[in-house]
């Protein structure tokens, strides 16, 4: 019975019994044995006044004699029965009155019809009541002992991975319930036993639901099946999952190489660039090996104004800061102020650079022929004008991107300082309009032209004019982002006009139709083959125009931009892959019919294929993308832009 006197179901035997202060003994030797030392205690002072026990024996056996002959005949009581046995009575002054009410019990048994079931009955009955109350006795006892323990192992218990290793009705956390005997370690409910998933607990095996023994922690499945998923010809056995290995991605515009193995060279460049702050200085190296660190540190955001000083000196006449975002204007002063003999200098992403920098590079750097500045959209329109002045008719090259305050009358005086410029390029100069291109017309030695994203303010009629008075000694021209620009300028200015031109670049110059420039293609008879082509973003393209790109210039070409030309099937990719042995770049990203097979027969037919570019390619798979693919100069062909890179 538990502390809240609750009782389960009862017979009216056991009921009656109970009554009347019957007991059954423990039937387990080992119960009987433990409850007889508990009780020992109790019994001793009875065992004081023996000779006082013997009168009341005299009298029990007078009493006795004198009952009906029914009641001798009967098998002997409980109560006697547990006398015999030598386990503790009652105390001997009420044993007189126990005896009485046993021999009603069992006249009141014996006139039933199943005597001997029904005695039966009540000793099991009795001993089982017994037995419940000693045990749980000293199952109290054991719990307050273990509770410590008990309390520290039941946040483990409690993340059994199969429910069913525990009954529902038992709750191992609650210590206010009855416990019965103490658990063997083969039981369930056992509290001190391994803990789940540990080596040596029970776990269900998730394959057939049948209890085992665990000896591996990581093992799911019971010996049995361990050893049916290992047989040769069976079926259902989970396959062993194998993570995929990427390529190693380089960034865009690294010369590292790409190959399992790097070089010696591309190693120790690494290891310098990694510890750029603690280089004092880098000694007697080639200028190809000073660039490829200045594009390392650069496209980490490494150079900052005390590491600088390594690529700048009087000895040195280029400069390529490719990234000058740590840089202020006092260290942009200083670069111009300690290179006076410098011929090509290049501050990208100078966004801090003021007037004063750009009127110290005018007056210092005489010798500088190649002036690139990515971001200067600080200085006015008078500071470009007084570096323009300085700078004089040596400059023959000229990089402007993001000159935001850079207006027609810098253009004037660059054209009227640097005459003899062959290369200009104007990339997002917002603030030119029509007669700034007009102006640009009167450079006579352009080779490289690029004027870029300058908004719809600038009508086609001045690119138009631009192209014409300089387009005979072009060999590159790029017009890229003038939505505005029509199939006009393709057959009135580029075909009749740039019959020297090798590289040309039309991207995002949606006014452009396919049947305009397949009409171009055709006409257009330069001296010498394209050797590059860009139409990236002009969505309307169709098959026949690249198949007539392939036939005319497919020989020469090294670099071919289709970028987003979505409507391009597999009969024009094919041909590529037929009609270019020569090409070294490709992008074809965001072309949804490039696939395994079209890719695989481009890299064998085109040998000196170094660079693809596939964002967006979604037919393509790890098999052709992660493979080693030598091209035929031992390098490794590079992949851009696929999830397997």
């Amino acid at each position: 019975m538990s502390r809240n006197q609750v009782r389960g179901p009862s017979s009216a035997l056991s009921s009656f019994l109970r009554e009347r202060g019957i007991r059954a003994p423990p039937r387990n030797v080992w119960q009987r044995r433990n409850t007889t030392a508990e009780e020992s205690a109790e019994n001793g002072a009875a065992t004081a006044n023996t000779e006082e026990g013997d009168n009341v024996n005299g009298q029990e056996v007078e009493e006795t004699n004198s009952t009906p002959a029914s009641s001798r005949d009967a098998p002997p009581a409980p109560g006697r029965r547990r006398a015999a046995r030598g386990t503790s009575a009652p105390p001997r002054e009420n044993q007189v009155g126990l005896e009485a009410t046993v021999m009603e019990v069992e006249v009141e048994i014996a006139n039933g019809s199943g005597d001997e079931d029904l005695e039966e009955l009540a000793e099991e009955e009795e001993e089982e009541t017994e037995s419940a109350q000693t045990t749980r006795r000293r199952a109290k006892a054991q719990t307050a002992k273990a509770r410590p323990k008990a309390k520290a192992k039941a946040a483990a218990g409690k993340k059994r991975k199969n429910g069913k290793e525990s009954d529902d009705d038992f709750n191992a956390n609650d210590d206010d319930k009855d416990i019965g005997a103490a658990r063997s370690n083969h039981s369930k409910r056992r509290k001190t036993g391994p803990l789940d998933g540990a080596s040596g607990s029970i776990r269900f095996c998730n394959r057939c639901q049948r209890r085992y023994i665990v000896s591996d922690d990581k093992r799911t499945l019971c010996p049995a099946c361990v050893s049916l998923q290992a047989a040769p010809g069976t079926s259902g056995a989970p396959k062993k999952t194998t993570k995929r290995k990427k390529g190693t991605l380089i960034p865009e515009g690294s010369e590292e190489s790409s190959g399992a193995v790097k070089s010696l060279r591309d190693m120790c460049i690494k290891l310098i660039a990694d510890y750029i702050d603690s280089v004092e200085e880098f000694g007697d190296i080639s200028e190809s090996t000073k660039l490829q660190l200045a594009k390392i540190i650069g496209r980490h955001r490494q150079l900052n104004p005390q590491n600088v000083r390594l690529f700048v000196g009087p000895n040195e006449d280029r400069v390529n800061l490719f990234e000058c975002t740590y840089l202020d204007d006092a260290a942009l002063s200083k670069v111009a102020q300690m290179c006076p003999n410098v011929r090509q200098l290049h501050l990208g992403n100078c966004g801090r650079i003021k007037e004063d920098t750009l009127k110290i590079i005018g007056e210092n750097c005489e010798l500088l022929q190649s002036l690139t500045l990515d971001g200067p959209f600080l200085p006015s329109n008078q500071g470009f004008i007084t570096m323009f002045n300085g700078l004089g008719d040596k400059l023959q090259e000229l990089t402007l991107r993001h000159a935001a305050k850079l207006s027609k009358t810098g253009v004037d005086v660059l054209v009227a300082n640097s005459p003899g410029l062959t290369t200009l390029r104007l990339d997002q100069c917002l603030k030119l309009d029509d007669d700034s291109i007009r102006v640009l017309a009167d450079l006579k030695h352009l080779q490289v032209l690029e004027i870029g994203f300058m908004g719809e303010k600038i009508a086609e009629d001045s690119f138009i004019h631009l192209v014409q008075n300089v387009g005979a000694q072009l060999r590159s021209l790029s017009l890229n982002g003038h939505v505005h620009l029509s199939d006009k300028v393709l057959t009135e200015a580029i075909a009749p006009t740039c019959l020297n031109l090798n590289d040309l670049s039309l991207e995002e110059c949606e006014g452009i139709t396919s049947d305009g420039m397949l009409e171009f293609i055709r006409a257009f008879t330069p001296t010498s083959g394209l050797t590059s082509l860009s139409l990236s973003r002009n969505v309307h393209m169709k098959d026949d125009l690249l198949v007539a790109i392939v036939n005319a210039h497919g020989p020469t070409l090294l670099r071919l931009n289709i970028n987003g030309l979505d409507e391009l099937t597999e009969y024009s990719l094919r041909a590529i892959a037929a009609g270019c042995p020569m090409l070294r770049e490709l992008d074809v990203s965001w072309i949804r019919n490039v696939d395994d097979f079209m890719l695989e027969e481009l890299i064998s037919k085109s040998r000196p294929l170094a660079k693809v570019k596939v964002y967006g390619c979604n037919k393509l798979s790890d098999v052709v993308i992660n493979r080693h693919n030598i091209n035929d100069e031992g390098k490794e062909i590079r992949f851009v832009g696929n999830e397997y890179i």
